[in-house]
């Protein structure tokens, strides 16, 4: 799992798009050799400690334990080499999916797109609904995962989930920055 660590909250995301975007706080995020700004949505909480094991951070609605929310959206960040596209990563993240829930489905949810991501609804019927996004990224393919038991307990991250793709801008630093930077 990447390191990441969370800096100062810089400023209020201000609109964009009918008005439906949401409010929220843009944070920046900093790790080895890479940098982000992402939103936080208002009512939402980035929490880089919770998950560990499945994500490099999770959002969550404020005051509820994540494992307990009817929704939560995971960000993961896996690196890929220079020659590896993003194709071949959806058509693995595919094949794990029908491994996972035999008879699940699949759709994509083009309303979510951005110009960085490509979204998709996974459904595995009595099990989770899940909206993903992919992106790829200077050594990393970027994965935000709004998931729940189905399609109504997610309906509600779906606005913040749009904010969090709307507001995400990669940053690639050099290596040595957090070097330079530490006390």
């Amino acid at each position: 799992m990447l390191s990441v660590m969370l800096w100062l909250a810089l400023w209020l995301m201000l609109g964009g798009g009918e008005g439906e975007a949401p409010e929220g706080r843009l944070l920046q995020l900093h790790g080895r050799g890479f940098s982000f700004e992402v939103l936080e949505p208002e009512g939402w909480l980035l929490d880089t400690e919770s998950a560990p094991q499945i994500a490099n951070f999770i959002f969550h609605p404020r005051g509820v334990n994540w494992r307990r929310a009817d929704a939560v959206i995971y960000a993961r960040f896996t690196p890929r080499r220079s020659e590896e596209r993003l194709e071949a990563f959806l058509e693995e993240n595919r094949r794990h999916f029908y491994a996972t829930c035999p008879g699940g489905t699949e759709s994509r949810a083009v309303a979510l797109d951005t110009g960085s991501f490509q979204v998709f609804r996974f459904e595995c019927t009595g099990s989770r609904t899940e909206l993903v996004a992919f992106a790829e990224f200077p050594g990393y393919f970027v994965i935000f995962a709004l998931t729940g038991r189905d399609a109504q307990s997610i309906a509600p991250g779906e606005v913040p989930l749009r904010g969090i793709l709307r507001s995400f801008r990669w940053t690639t630093l050099p290596r040595d920055w957090l070097r330079h930077r530490e006390p």
